[in-house]
């Protein structure tokens, strides 16, 4: 099968099949009259030479192995000039025209492996063999027109052929028509008298439609047909090693482990030595919860190695599939005596021990470093571990380690996790020059790290955190021209998270009055506005805050946030209520069950008068959010004017233990006794 050559390549295959060919026709390698000379006519003229004669024949013989012999030492030249003399004693000798074709294609001469083909193919019209090479050398010559019509020709000459369907389905392939392919491999499959092949490439072209295929359940399907297909053709062909190792990878994608230990033991049978094949086998086995079997050709595997450590690394595996933790440990350690040593031993105790001992995890991957100092894949481990565990400048120690193995390699990319996990360790030793640095090289690759980035400083509930992000951006936004206003709007965002409000609103009309100037309002996104909006309404500037809110609801009518802010707002003034509730309930219908929205609603209906409704809402919104002091607090005033006076009390103590400074709760707690009176509802 051919898929997807280039020119030269396809050149390339075409000269391996035709001589594989060759070899087929003649198990001796020496040239056979054809079907013509098989019985000499009853008067040969002498004058008319040809293999009828004996002599013409036995110098026909003479020049096809002289032939032979020339193209074998790359002498193509003389091996064409034989071959064509040859060819002149026996015109319709098929072995004749395919040794010239392929020494034409060698000379890199397709245009004249195709002439003398087709001069076959007008010699010998009803010789499907013909046009089948005919279509090779049309392939070739890029000519796939051509040679589509000489494969179904072939079809046409000898239907129970499988090649002509090869080629046939192979071009399709080629030309991504699988479906075609499929479709011609299965009309082969039914009419061929030796259809294992067909049927071998038709499963291949399943499986690969199943790996491409993006829906779980179709994928499941065309992997079914794939196995199907591909029984069929082990039927045909028991011990095709290729078949059979396709077919046990099925088995076990699709948990088929019965199936699969019956097919792979059978192919260690053929493949004695294949230890990765074994290994294969021993985990199906452990699927099954055979431990016996798998630990038997475990051991198999240790006797053809003379007891080689990486045995025990296949062991080892074996066991932590079966969640045989102390058992994997054992073998893993024994594994570690590899030489030349290997990482992933180590890799993989580091992991056992991971959650329940961190400190002797550190310990095998340092264990590994002295084997295998500064391997890339033991540094980023110990590097993670290091940062999980709060040891900040080791991470960034190993961090760096790896950075500059990989680097030094030349061979792997540095990933973009492992720039902004070394950047985030940075980031915890204060080092905002190697944060920026890092942060950068992640945003070039993937720009989402910026904002992630933000989002853990933030996370970090530190106001060191934040100062050091600001830091970090500040550098970032002098490095990153292309990004520069995308940077300056996350610094204006931890300006506002960090209280200082002027500054965030200095920066925010700043960016905009930059991005106007510029004609390139990209970054004036809706998030911007919200931001900006927030900054001016802590600052005591409720028009412009106002202004900037709908500015954000023009440019994203489902940015719910605002419509909050904007009508907590105006519920905070007990202004504007109606359209306040207006937009509430537009908040709500985009996400009915967010708490603060509930009690937005809720504080709006209080502000109204409307407490039995206000009531309900601010009920479900303490369901959401039972710890926040804010919805606690509405939630005590509306009981409050219920009549509620106990309940309401109990929520107010709660707000205070959340917010103890507030001098509103602390009067509220004691001016509210236990037991009061009910009053009447308003």
């Amino acid at each position: 099968m051919m898929y997807g050559f280039t020119r030269l390549g396809l050149l390339r295959a075409i000269q391996a099949t035709v001589l594989l060919f060759l070899c087929a026709c003649s198990s001796t390698g020496v040239l056979k009259p054809s079907e013509s000379a098989a019985k000499p006519p009853p008067n040969p003229s002498p004058h008319n030479p040809s293999l009828h004669d004996s002599r013409a024949f036995a110098q026909a013989l003479a020049l096809f192995g002289t032939g032979i012999s020339a193209q074998i030492n790359g002498e193509y030249a003389l091996a064409l000039t034989n071959y064509l003399n040859a060819i002149v004693l026996d015109p319709t000798h098929e072995e004749l025209y395919i040794r010239a074709a392929v020494v034409h294609l060698q000379l890199n001469e397709p245009d004249k492996a195709i002439a003398l083909i087709q001069r076959l193919c007008e010699l010998k019209p009803d010789s499907a063999q013909a046009c089948i090479w005919y279509g090779l050398m049309c392939n070739a010559a890029d000519l796939r027109k051509e040679s589509y019509i000489a494969f179904r020709k072939a079809i046409q000459l000898d239907p129970l052929g499988p090649d002509a369907y090869k080629e046939l389905a192979a071009n399709y392939v080629r030309d991504d028509e699988a479906e075609r392919a499929i479709l011609i491999l299965e009309r082969g499959a039914q009419q061929s008298s030796d259809p294992g092949g067909l049927l071998h490439f038709l499963g291949q072209l399943y499986i690969h439609k199943s790996n491409l295929c993006r829906d779980p359940g179709m994928a499941s399907e065309y992997r079914t047909t794939a196995r199907q297909t591909l029984e069929r053709a082990r039927d045909i062909t028991p011990d095709d090693d290729e078949i059979l190792a396709q077919l046990g990878d099925l088995y076990i994608v699709d948990r088929q482990y019965e199936e699969a230990a019956v097919v792979l033991q059978r192919l260690t049978e053929l493949q004695p030595d294949n230890i990765p094949l074994k290994k294969k086998l021993s985990l199906v086995y452990g699927a099954l919860k055979q431990e016996d079997k798998a630990a038997e050709v475990l051991e198999e595997i240790s006797r053809k190695i003379a007891f080689h450590p990486k045995a025990y690394y296949y062991l080892g595996e074996l066991y932590e599939k079966m969640g045989e933790k102390e058992k994997a440990i054992l073998n893993f350690r024994l594994a570690t005596q590899i030489d030349p040593p290997d990482a992933a031993p180590f890799l993989h105790l580091a992991l056992l021990n991971l959650e329940t001992n961190p400190e002797e995890a550190i310990g095998y991957l340092h264990d590994g470093l002295l084997k295998l100092p500064d391997d890339p894949r033991l540094t980023e481990i110990l590097a993670y571990l290091y940062m999980k565990q709060g040891d900040y400048a080791q991470a960034v120690r190993h961090f760096r380690k790896t950075e500059e193995a990989l680097n030094n390699r030349g061979t792997e990319a540095v990933t973009p996790a492992l720039l902004f996990n070394y950047a985030l360790a940075a980031h915890h030793t204060r080092d905002y020059e190697t944060t920026a640095r890092l942060l950068q090289q992640s945003i070039h690759i993937e720009p989402a790290a910026l904002n992630v980035y933000v989002q853990y400083a933030l996370m970090q509930d530190d106001p060191a955190s934040i100062w050091m992000a600001q830091k970090t951006l500040a550098l970032l936004s002098g490095e990153m021209e292309d990004q520069r206003q995308t940077i300056l709007i996350h610094l204006a965002i931890l300006f506002g998270h960090q209280e200082e409000y002027l500054k965030a609103s200095l920066l925010f009309e700043q960016i905009e009055q930059e991005a106007r100037a510029e004609n390139n309002e990209e970054s004036l996104t809706d998030q911007f506005y919200f931001w900006y909006g927030s900054a001016e309404e802590r600052q005591g500037h409720s028009e412009r805050a106002v202004e900037l809110l709908r500015e954000c609801i023009e440019r994203n009518p489902e940015n719910y946030a605002a419509h909050n802010y904007l009508a907590y707002m105006w519920a905070e003034q007990g202004i504007n209520l109606r359209e306040a509730e207006r937009l509430i309930r537009i908040a709500l219908k985009g996400d009915p069950e967010n708490g603060a929205y509930l009690d937005t609603h809720g504080w709006i209906l209080y502000m109204s008068g409307r407490y039995q409704d206000a009531e309900k809402q601010l009920a479900a919104a303490i369901q959401v959010l039972p710890d926040d002091p804010d919805v606690n607090e509405h939630y005590g005033d509306v009981l409050s004017k219920l009549g509620r006076s106990d309940e309401a009390r109990a929520c107010w103590e709660k707000a205070l233990q959340f917010n103890p400074e507030s001098t509103r709760l602390q009067n509220l707690v004691n001016q509210t006794p236990l037991l009061s009176e009910e009053t009447t509802v308003p």
